[in-house]
């Protein structure tokens, strides 16, 4: 079963990529879900409590296809890792396009499928859809509190850190230079090794 979608909303691609993948967006939004676990940078594991099986824990992979942070592009693949139990499972290929005033277009097609014991089983169209539909549209909804929420996205941009740094380097470098003239703290070489220092600290403590 297929379907698409278009969301649109006030961010980059980068940051939505950022979001999309947070296990903080997945434990959010996902219906009774106890906990999200980071397997490793593309994958999480997520533990549910079934709606239809009562007290039954069920855990789904959710893995992402990314090639990198400057393609606006994604894919997930996400499935239950019961073969055995009645488990949707489904794709998702995300296509981000970017508009003027800060605008981003978020062009889904998904798939979504119900498996048994290995085999296909007869999905209702209506609600496939919802299910896929509440999610993407709570993730809209809520884009600046689930990024908020997620502190890897409070870093900036290696760009925006050296782009901090540089006026507060080129003020030591010119106090550096005077200081040198007057022959303080060994010298021209010394000086150039503490504001190496600086610069280090100050990518370690913003980046």
């Amino acid at each position: 079963m297929q379907f698409k979608s278009e969301y649109r909303l006030p961010a980059n691609y980068k940051r939505i990529k950022r979001c999309l993948k947070s296990p903080v967006t997945l434990k959010r939004l996902l219906p009774n879900c106890i906990d999200v676990e980071q397997l490793d940078s593309n994958t999480l594991l997520a533990t549910i409590n079934s709606s239809v099986l009562d007290g039954k824990i069920i855990h789904y992979l959710y893995h992402f296809v990314d090639a990198g942070e400057y393609s606006p592009y994604l894919e997930v693949d996400w499935q239950g890792t019961d073969p055995a139990a009645l488990l949707p499972k489904g794709g998702h290929k995300i296509t981000l396009t970017e508009e003027e005033g800060e605008m981003t277009v978020l062009e889904l097609n998904s798939t979504l499928h119900t498996t048994l014991n290995g085999k296909l089983v007869k999905n209702d169209p209506t609600v496939s859809k919802a299910i896929v539909s509440d999610y993407f549209s709570r993730f809209v909804a809520e884009f600046d509190q689930l990024e908020g929420n997620d502190m890897s996205n409070d870093k900036p941009e290696f760009e925006d850190v050296l782009h901090e740094a540089k006026n507060p380097v080129e003020e030591l470098e010119a106090e550096a230079e005077e200081a040198a003239v007057k022959g303080f703290l060994g010298g021209p070489q010394m000086w150039a090794f503490i504001a190496l220092a600086i610069v280090i600290i100050l990518l370690l403590v913003f980046y």
